[in-house]
């Protein structure tokens, strides 16, 4: 069972915050070598996140934080997540929300996003969707989808799963 935690920092351009528990069945993967002492953590890639150098349907999780942002072509980066992930696997995106500081703050930042956008291009690349953040269980299915959607747009950052279903 692998997990790949993809655009974890590698200590140099960007600090090591890894999403996934680092151990021996997490695979690393950045543009850039990690610095010394970081491949103690898992074993690392060097590789473009829109040419992932993994097997098809060899992971089982994938974390990216802070990676569709700094994408020319994000959707290709899906479609690399979907094909590597295996059925039932989980795509686990963290981003900045376009109300958020964050999302305009570094200058690498190639688009900005809202929930909506990103949970129309998970779709797009076949993920059924889920909230990270919901809302209101006491409340009807309806008014729970509409106030889950409305938290998640207006947060901070945008944090959806993408679930690869079975084919």
């Amino acid at each position: 069972m692998w997990v790949a935690d993809i655009g974890p920092g590698t200590g140099r351009s960007y600090p090591f915050k890894p999403r996934a528990s680092v151990g021996s069945d997490v695979v690393f993967v950045d543009v850039e070598p990690p610095a010394a002492g970081l491949k103690m953590y898992g074993e690392w890639v060097v590789a473009d996140a829109q040419r992932l150098p993994l097997r098809d349907e060899s992971v089982s999780t994938i974390f990216a934080s802070h990676v569709l942002e700094h994408l020319e072509r994000p959707w290709i980066f899906l479609s690399e997540c979907y094909r590597v992930l295996k059925a039932r696997g989980m795509l686990h995106l963290i981003l900045p929300n376009f109300l958020s500081v964050n999302a305009r703050r570094d200058p690498s930042h190639k688009r900005v996003y809202n929930v909506i956008s990103v949970a129309l291009m998970l779709k797009k690349a076949g993920f059924t969707v889920h909230f990270e953040h919901r809302a209101g269980s006491l409340l009807p299915e309806p008014f729970r989808k509409i106030l889950s959607v409305a938290m998640n747009f207006l947060s901070e950052e945008i944090r959806l799963l993408g679930e690869k279903q079975c084919q």
